[in-house]
């Protein structure tokens, strides 16, 4: 059964995915026990570029993910979960979550 997702949960999940993702970026930096601007220098772009991306502030495409990726020998490896509806509609409209996200 498929229910209608409001367009606020969904930008709250994409919100969500650009976060764990600069989480997992962040986490690789510090197993390899590096700071931002050397991470730049690594995957070829700027400090500022490696904060955003680690605080879930840019927006990137699958081909810009598989490249930074890959400058660390990574893939990205994907699965799919079902979403919870109630769950993620309750988390939509709480103003604390709303706040965090920046929606």
């Amino acid at each position: 059964m498929t229910q209608n997702i409001s367009d606020e949960a969904i930008r709250l999940l994409q919100k969500r995915l650009r976060i764990r993702f600069g989480m997992l970026l962040r986490k690789l930096r510090h197993q390899r026990k590096k700071k931002q601007y050397h991470f730049a220098a690594i995957l070829g772009t700027s400090q500022a570029y490696v904060s955003n991306i680690e605080i879930g502030n840019t927006n990137l495409t699958l081909d810009q993910i598989t490249k930074l990726l890959a400058k660390l020998n990574y893939e990205l490896v994907l699965d799919v979960n079902p979403i919870l509806t109630d769950n993620i509609h309750e988390l939509a409209s709480s103003e604390k979550a709303r706040k965090l996200l920046g929606l």
